[in-house]
């Protein structure tokens, strides 16, 4: 059994979404950081972790199977962690494929708006620094490499957000959904980064649907907002997660800010056996 004195980073990204780490170069970046177990929670798939859990991982880090479902209501993106989640659920995998699909239709009409505003690029071209999981980023990245952006926030500001003029708005599943996806995975459902969405209103809604914790502690949060987070913690009974959103090299001191007590986890993996059993 682990000391609850080690540390955690509950929400890291890698390659197989929008990051810039393979899983593997996640394994040893975190090893270098001491920490002692890591969620590779990427965007909408879980191919990253299933890479990861082929080999057998060094025995001074653990790797928590995890995902991060994007969803939207009106406005606002609301993200939905899941923790210690079985990665080959039927259910879950008919769910991602669906997502994937819809966000592929959702790029392919983002490039057609591009180009009918003359700027010239193909979906092959995006395709071919991402893969399967092709997001916005990854158009973004494109943009720059062909000198419509000078950096991939540019082009982000410039073409690609909310009210820009290559905005296509994401046909996505609800929170709820992903709630329920999450849980018949037999995983854990966590709100992520509620600061971020300024939902706070939603949550005791979200908990009457599944939702087992709250990510309290992530770089977008400032010290009020954790404070604020851990008290609903407790009013409801929740878990109290937190990650970096690492993506790349540069997120590192967020690692240093927002990683957790490896009693966390433990935390974590004891309600799953409330709930299995």
């Amino acid at each position: 059994m682990r000391n609850p004195k080690e540390w955690a980073d509950l929400h890291i990204h890698s390659s197989f979404s929008d990051g810039e780490w393979s899983p593997r170069e996640i394994i040893q970046q975190a090893i270098q950081l001491g920490l002692s177990a890591i969620a590779i929670a990427d965007h909408d798939t879980v191919d990253g972790v299933v890479e990861l859990l082929k080999e057998t991982p060094p025995a001074d880090i653990e790797v928590i199977p995890a995902l991060e479902i994007n969803t939207d209501l009106d406005e606002k993106e609301i993200h939905i962690l899941g923790y210690l989640i079985d990665v080959g659920s039927p259910i879950l995998l008919q769910a991602l494929k669906e997502q994937r699909e819809a966000r592929i239709k959702r790029n392919k009409e983002i490039i057609e708006r591009l180009n009918r505003l003359g700027l010239e690029l193909s979906l092959e071209e995006v395709f071919e620094i991402a893969g399967d999981s092709m997001g916005r980023p990854h158009i973004a990245q494109v943009l720059v490499n062909k000198n419509y952006a000078e950096s991939k926030e540019e082009a982000f500001s410039k073409w690609l957000k909310r009210g820009s003029p290559g905005y296509v708005p994401r046909c996505s599943m609800s929170w709820w959904e992903a709630v329920e996806v999450i849980n018949r995975a037999g995983g854990i459902a966590v709100l992520a980064h509620p600061g971020k969405s300024f939902i706070d209103h939603l949550i005791p809604q979200m908990v009457k649907e599944g939702i087992q914790g709250i990510e309290v502690w992530h770089p977008s949060h400032s010290p009020e907002d954790c404070q604020r987070y851990l008290r609903m913690v407790e009013e409801f009974s929740l878990l109290a997660t937190g990650g970096s959103d690492a993506h790349s090299l540069r997120d590192i001191p967020y690692i240093e800010q927002c990683k957790i007590s490896y009693e966390k986890v433990a935390l974590l993996k004891e309600r799953k056996t409330q709930i299995s059993t």
